[in-house]
């Protein structure tokens, strides 16, 4: 049994013998879901051979930190809002965070600072700006969003027609509602006393409906602090500039060496462009003087986000999580996983390198991420 499930059961027998409130009812209501928003959490593991994409977040890192500030594993399924303009109301008081590509993040118009958790009261609207720098901005709440688990994963993959919040692949639209995992919103130790205090504060709910203080709000006060007392952000040391041209570090692929020492060297010293063709599938590379003769392969091979193909126009595409499972040009290397998260951000006409590492480095850059998201603060 998933999580979610857990959650949905463990809301349904303990929510519903006090008749206090519906628990699907608890949540965020979208006002505006700007250029793209989409649910998204790790991807779905163990389905290539099928012809299944990955899919899941493009950003992990950030992610990642948009649970953690809100005291989530770095799996759990949040909003991936691309470009900005994201609109939502909280019809639960409790932690939001923000992360990813630097946009204003404002709560009923007061301004919150970047990479940070903050509290939200009933009824109050969560607004995005659009992105200064980077591309994608990660949406968290406390107790994780809940949806339709497809292939083990809400992951909305367009292409595919599957995940997200109804479960056929489509993004986040206007008015849609997305219900929270309530199991983990009354993890307390002791769910009795906040029921308890849900039904000291029914009346006063009842009394603002009567007065119509906010008709759209139809959820009591149900205050959920969980671990945290204040608001925090991320310390500057975590946080990615997104405005500069990087360099990104890769591991050599199987047919890094059916490229001659010249055709290595132009991929290696020479910047290469983000395309503005460049999306969910792949980060596709320009350059004035591409990669001539580019080599073929004779047979197709089992491909996956991170690797770095070359296609017969000399120009690299970079597979991201939406990438297909199966291709037929040549794979000259992968990016390392941590990298692929800042090429996520990489905005149209950006410049990017690479240089070679070791996959020893890669394993423990890995692992080193693993323990620090593991343990949640």
């Amino acid at each position: 049994m998933s999580q979610q499930d857990e959650n949905r059961m463990y809301c349904d027998h303990t929510l519903s013998d006090t008749h206090i409130f519906d628990a699907t009812d608890i949540g965020l209501e979208i006002l505006k879901p700007g250029m793209l928003s989409q649910l998204q959490d790790a991807g779905r593991v163990g389905f290539l051979r099928y012809g299944v994409s990955h899919a899941g977040v493009m950003d992990r890192y950030a992610s990642a930190w948009a649970n953690r500030l809100v005291g989530n594993p770095a799996t759990m399924p949040l909003i991936e809002v691309t470009l900005g303009g994201l609109q939502f109301r909280s019809r639960i008081a409790t932690w939001v965070s923000v992360t990813g590509a630097t946009l204003d993040v404002r709560v009923d118009g007061h301004l919150q600072p970047k990479w940070s958790r903050f509290w939200v009261e009933v009824g109050q609207t969560i607004s995005l700006g659009f992105a200064s720098s980077g591309q994608r901005a990660y949406v968290a709440v406390a107790g994780g969003l809940m949806a339709p688990q497809v292939l083990n994963s809400v992951s909305t993959h367009q292409r595919n027609r599957l995940g997200g919040l109804k479960g056929n692949g489509q993004p986040l639209q206007q008015n849609d509602f997305i219900p929270l995992s309530c199991g983990r919103l009354l993890n307390s130790g002791n769910p009795s006393s906040h029921l308890i205090r849900r039904k000291e504060t029914q009346s006063n709910a009842q009394e603002s409906r009567n007065n119509n203080v906010d008709g759209k709000v139809t959820k009591m006060h149900y205050q959920y602090q969980g671990r945290y007392k204040h608001s925090a952000r991320a310390h500057w040391e975590y946080i990615p500039d997104y405005s500069h041209d990087v360099t990104i570090r890769i591991q050599a692929g199987a047919d890094w060496r059916l490229l001659d020492h010249d055709q290595r060297e132009k991929f290696l010293s020479q910047w290469w462009e983000i395309s503005s063709q460049s999306d969910r599938m792949g980060i596709r590379l320009t350059h004035q003087t591409p990669i001539e003769g580019a080599p073929k392969r004779q047979l197709s091979l089992g491909i996956t986000a991170g690797a770095i193909q070359l296609p017969p126009s000399g120009e690299p595409i970079i597979l991201a999580a939406d990438c297909q499972t199966m291709g037929g040009y040549p794979v000259i290397g992968w990016v390392h996983p941590l990298d692929m998260s800042l090429l996520a951000q990489m905005a149209s006409h950006r410049k990017v390198r690479f240089t070679l590492v070791e996959i020893d480095d890669i394993q423990a850059d890995i692992a080193k991420l693993d323990d620090f998201f593991s343990i949640i603060p």
